[in-house]
């Protein structure tokens, strides 16, 4: 009851009625309560929002590699349909690519030699 208290003193209104018996909502604390709980559902929203963008990778996406990297073809195939909603720019190249000052995203990827 002490936040109650302190919140209604920040707001300078009544939030509940209180008697011996029971605790009832003023009209300022139902308007208060409307407002929270609208807010309060957006929040949550939000939330679930952020994690399906995060769960699933969308959006661009910008690789180089070297010009020799036939072998990426299939991996980048299987990637594109697993993930339709990424746009790819992949760009090969013979030269050495500044990844941050050409904005280029960090991607690892090798090809693997058959054992001998």
């Amino acid at each position: 009851m002490r936040q109650v208290s302190e919140l209604e003193e920040r707001l300078s209104a009544r939030l509940l009625q209180r008697t011996t018996r029971k605790l009832s909502l003023t009209d300022a604390g139902r308007t208060f309560y409307d407002y929270s709980a609208r807010i309060a559902g957006e929040i949550e929203e939000a939330q679930r929002a952020m994690g399906s963008l995060q769960a699933t990778p969308q959006g661009p996406l910008r690789v180089t590699a070297p010009i020799n990297a036939s072998w990426l073809g299939p991996i980048v195939s299987d990637y594109l349909k697993r993930y339709p909603r990424v746009r790819l720019e992949l760009f090969c190249t013979a030269r050495t690519v500044d990844l941050v000052e050409e904005r280029y995203d960090r991607l690892r990827a090798r090809q693997r030699r058959a054992a001998p």
